[in-house]
């Protein structure tokens, strides 16, 4: 089965955003950079409520206190949205780095039952059934891992319509189980 279609850069970064929300990694980093600076301003905020309570309130510890909190709260609810719009940016800008004018490469890919080949201007590439890590997909993309960080990136508006799409999925994980047995 073969499948034409084409890359942009917001295609690799769209993979970089799912690759991080799947990655176990990524995830524990994300929960940790979300939770740990909150929770130690927390406890030096109590420290220092306890410390204004024993010794007595005056205005700059009031607004300090209230200031604290306020950003514990902020840090909370924007972080993980703020974190996925700095890799989406820096993702960009990357890919923008190292490809320079190549904003599209037109691609064709190939499953055949011992192997894919994805074909381009630039480069034709062969990887057999049993070096392909995973197949993934979300509501946009179908992702073939290649490596535990790289994938061939199909875009499902490449599929004529459903039944091609779901053709396609169902052949590329038939040649995968086939070639793992």
């Amino acid at each position: 089965m073969k499948i034409e279609y084409e890359n942009t850069i917001d295609d690799y970064v769209a993979f970089q955003l799912f690759h991080e929300k799947h990655s176990t990694t990524a995830r524990r980093q994300l929960r940790l950079w979300t939770y740990v600076p909150p929770i130690i301003l927390l406890m030096f905020w109590i420290f220092t409520l306890i410390m204004r309570i024993i010794r007595g309130f005056n205005t700059f510890t009031t607004v300090y206190l209230i200031v604290v909190f306020v950003f514990i709260v902020f840090w909370l609810v924007f972080f993980p949205t703020l974190s996925r719009g700095r890799l989406k940016n820096t993702g960009k800008k990357m890919y923008t780095e190292k490809a320079g004018n190549a904003v599209s490469i037109k691609n064709a890919l190939t499953l055949t039952p011992d192997e894919i080949v994805v074909t381009s201007e630039q480069v034709e590439l062969k990887n057999k059934w049993n070096a392909i890590n995973d197949i993934a997909e979300n509501n946009s993309y179908i992702f073939i891992y290649t490596s535990p960080y790289e994938a061939k990136i199909i875009p499902k508006p490449a599929f004529k319509d459903q039944s091609e799409l779901s053709s396609f999925i169902d052949l590329a994980k038939h040649y995968k189980e086939q070639s793992s047995q």
